[in-house]
């Protein structure tokens, strides 16, 4: 995954110098266009570096005892002296054994499939950059993409050209008329920057979530678990009748202290 990844970013840059720095440095020519994006590169891939090789927070019988004391037990998702079944010692709370990595896992997120490591208490402050990088890497590209063909379009006055009917008249064109001709001048620009608004959707998303489990002190793991731990009750007013028809509704009980309430303070 992380060869699959080198490529998709390679040839990502490659199709920008190829197709994109061309028509800025010929309509824009008095402009620096490489030096912003060289930075994020470099940026990006210390980050993604630290998150593969760094330590996500591993847990030895040798460095037990340094982490055991950084979080209380909530009693709930971390039970006192429970042990791993695989590394044989009491684990700290908020500690998981990652089955992938078969390690224990100081403030455990997730595996990553991307880094093939796991995201943890020492690492996870990282993987958040090299999101945010990588968002801000596609975000320039979709921008420069955009601006390259609104630069050709603007230069050849597209926008003003007429076109010939079947039936001899002359007619404005349209903006789709534009586009089919972008994309027959310029197919991988055009796929491009289509591409990569798709995926700032998605990784944007995929980056809010992570912004934000980081500022409220919780992890992807904790999530999962307390949706478990939830107790199950049944909403009266949901009743039909019709004893099939019976939704379940989780509730939490507020008696019980949440892992949220927990955690989410500063140390």
């Amino acid at each position: 995954m992380k060869v699959l990844f080198g490529v998709l970013v390679l040839a990502g840059n490659i199709l920008c110098i190829m197709d994109m720095l061309p028509l800025l440095y010929k309509y824009l020519p008095d402009q620096n266009h490489t030096l912003i994006p060289i930075i994020n590169a470099f940026a990006s891939l210390y980050f993604f570096h630290k998150c593969c090789n760094g330590d996500p927070g591993e847990i030895t019988p040798l460095n037990l005892e340094k982490y055991q004391p950084i979080y209380p037990y909530d009693e709930r998702m971390y039970i006192p002296n429970a042990k791993c079944r695989t590394c044989k010692f009491v684990k700290p709370a908020r500690s998981k054994h990652c089955s992938i990595c078969n390690r224990c896992v100081h403030r455990f997120d997730h595996h990553c499939l991307w880094t093939n490591t796991d995201v943890g208490g020492l690492n996870h402050g990282y993987f958040v950059l090299f999101l945010l990088t990588m968002m801000f890497k596609c975000i320039w590209g979709f921008y420069v993409g955009v601006k390259s063909l609104v630069l050709y379009t603007q230069y050849h006055r597209l926008l003003e050209t007429k076109v010939m009917t079947s039936n001899g008249e002359m007619k404005q064109v349209t903006y789709s008329i534009v586009l089919q001709h972008l994309f027959m001048q310029f197919p991988r620009l055009v796929f491009i920057v289509t591409s990569l608004f798709f995926l700032i959707i998605l990784l944007g998303i995929f980056t809010i979530y992570h912004v934000n489990v980081v500022l409220t002190n919780r992890t992807t793991n904790e999530r999962y678990k307390a949706a478990e731990l939830e107790p199950i009750e049944i909403d009266s007013n949901r009743l039909s009748g019709n004893k099939s028809k019976l939704q379940p509704v989780r509730k939490l009980n507020k008696n019980i202290k949440t892992t949220e309430n927990l955690y989410n303070k500063k140390e």
